[in-house]
């Protein structure tokens, strides 16, 4: 049975990825959101941060 992971990390990311990477991504994604940026027509949209906020205000 493989060990029981809590992938609520203490930076709450997988940890698969070093939190640089992660700071990467989330300012590659915050640039484009930004700057309007879009895909195929669809607006690029911080989900991280959404989420972040979603968690931050979320009783536990």
């Amino acid at each position: 049975m493989p060990p029981d992971i809590d992938f609520r990390d203490r930076h709450g990311y997988s940890p698969t990825l070093s939190p640089d990477t992660v700071r990467r991504y989330e300012s590659a994604i915050s640039d484009l959101a930004g700057h309007g940026f879009e895909v195929e027509g669809y607006p690029v949209v911080d989900y991280e941060s959404d989420l972040q906020t979603a968690m931050s205000t979320t009783v536990r």
